[in-house]
């Protein structure tokens, strides 16, 4: 295997959600990675095993999995395994601060206690999840001329034709996301509830306005003010929900805002650094190997030797 990353699909400029093709080996196994976005998998062919900070699951053709956002997971399979898969944020299922969003999905996204949801079909909630999500896939394959190299052809010939795939598209990833949670409605309920609601609410906002503000030279003050809570209030918070503290999270987002910048952009490592909110180049490489355990140029030497593999 020559790419983890067989292919991707790029649906439509500006729309939300993104396909990718994928036959992760043992030989080409995917390594530890966590990203922002929400990951929903299907296994086609073969075996696929994941790999969690905790624990792990294997699955068989047919079955899949919803990894939570910012998990942090790996992949390796069977020599015939074949997978295929979407990552959307969860703005993508209702917008932000919104009356669904903050009922429906944060106190899922936010829960520590659910890194992934496997979808192998005991539950009907599961069967449910996993049919729509076939239909998904199928609706990308189609109108993103992916037909030819992913595995969907009679399910795509069989669809009528849609003048609003995209529609369709986000009206699917809805009905996944109400399977799970009523199928889940318990365990998300059981964590959110009272005081704990409310910690889960407020710490969303701030980090909210660290997603948006990570390139400026932000405090504590100014992130616990974007709840309208005190600092020590806002340190409770994310202890509470997100096992860090604000200054961790807020550096821990700038990293990973840079080794994205790292492996698809040209700028340099110095450069890197300042737009993702460092005081310095020095400090920069700091935080860097402190949070991966590598030099930024060492990160990007092994992502670009990975892709031209």
């Amino acid at each position: 295997m020559k790419n983890n990353t067989d292919n991707f699909y790029s649906t439509a400029s500006g729309f939300p959600i993104r396909l990718y093709s994928a036959r992760p080996d043992n030989e080409g196994a995917v390594p530890l990675h966590r990203h922002n976005e929400l990951e929903l998998l299907l296994v086609r062919e073969g075996t696929l095993r994941l790999n969690f900070s905790e624990d792990s699951l294997e699955l068989s053709a047919g079955h899949g999995v919803l990894i939570n956002s910012g998990v942090m997971h790996s992949l390796g399979g069977s020599a015939d395994c074949v997978c295929t898969y979407v990552m959307f944020s969860d703005e993508f299922v209702a917008p932000a601060g919104s009356a669904i969003s903050l009922k429906y999905v944060k106190p899922f996204v936010l829960n520590h206690t659910l890194p992934y949801v496997p979808l192998d079909g005991r539950f009907e909630w599961q069967s449910k999840a996993l049919s729509a999500a076939e239909e998904v896939f199928a609706l990308l394959a189609r109108y993103t001329g992916a037909v030819s190299h992913l595995p969907y052809d009679d399910l795509v010939t069989s669809l009528p034709e849609s003048s609003c795939w995209e529609l369709d598209v986000h009206t699917l990833v809805g009905e996944i996301w109400s399977s799970i949670y009523k199928g889940l409605e318990g365990a998300v309920k059981s964590t959110v509830l009272g005081n704990e609601y409310a910690a889960r609410r407020r710490t969303q906002l701030m980090t909210d306005f660290i997603r948006d503000n990570y390139r400026e030279q932000i405090s504590l003050s100014e992130i616990a003010a974007a709840a309208n809570i005190s600092k020590s209030e806002a340190a409770r918070c994310f202890q509470s929900c997100l096992h860090i503290s604000p200054v961790a999270y807020l550096l821990r987002y700038r990293v990973e805002v840079a080794e994205q910048l790292l492996q698809n952009s040209s700028m340099t490592i110095e450069a890197v650094g300042y737009e993702c909110g460092f005081s310095s180049a020095s400090y920069f490489c700091r935080m860097f190997q402190r949070y991966t355990g590598m030099t930024p140029g060492s990160f990007r030497k092994g992502k670009n030797n990975l892709h031209g593999s």
